[in-house]
């Protein structure tokens, strides 16, 4: 093998292998992603978990509430990156990219439509994401709680519902090994091929 080629573990195609196992099962360590945005120009982290990915166009889709304060700051500053780590395999994956809303179309629908009644219950809380309060609180009001199985049923917490998709343009992946750690960066260029080249760890 060239210093030019690389193995089928370490290519592209392998970094989405694992993400997309961590879609697939919640014991996965890619189960859980983490997202770096821009918060007013200060840097904030969030846990997210990806729900799809689509690896021909390089985009990962996360779920959120569109009344969250992230939206709107995605919405100013959509340059995010993120993370995902396994303790087991010891690779790192970090990716970035810009991130887009989708509200009320064709995609959403589809979503919503798909997902189970525990899911949307999420939705239906009456009081905003990060809203201040003197006490504690589960976002919902009692009235809202004790109907919220109802609520589910309907089409009024898909009001709430946002899709963001995570256009991924650059992909790091770092695997730490006894036998000496190495590191790989992908990036997608304006032909929508992807090209390689080794990093020092």
């Amino acid at each position: 093998m060239s210093q030019h080629e690389i193995s089928s573990e370490v290519n592209i195609k392998h970094c989405w292998e694992l993400i997309q196992e961590g879609i697939a099962s919640r014991k996965s360590n890619y189960h859980i992603m983490t997202l770096g945005y821009l918060n007013n120009n200060h840097p904030r982290c969030i846990n997210l978990i990806p729900r799809k990915l689509c690896e021909k166009s390089a985009i990962i889709n996360v779920h959120t509430d569109i009344r969250s304060q992230k939206v709107a700051h995605l919405k100013n500053q959509p340059h995010i990156s993120c993370l995902f780590w396994c303790k087991y395999k010891k690779i790192q994956l970090s990716l970035s990219g810009v991130a887009k809303l989708r509200h009320h179309d064709e995609l959403t629908l589809k979503t919503w439509k798909s997902m189970r009644q525990m899911s949307k219950i999420c939705y239906c809380a009456d009081i905003p994401p990060s809203t201040k309060s003197s006490e504690r609180t589960t976002g919902f009001t009692k009235k809202t709680w004790e109907d919220r199985q109802v609520i589910a049923e309907t089409m009024h917490p898909y009001d709430n519902f946002a899709i963001v998709q995570l256009h991924i343009h650059c992909v790091e992946r770092l695997h730490l090994s006894a036998s000496g750690h190495e590191k790989i960066k992908f990036t997608l260029g304006p032909d929508s091929r992807w090209t390689h080249q080794w990093l020092a760890p």
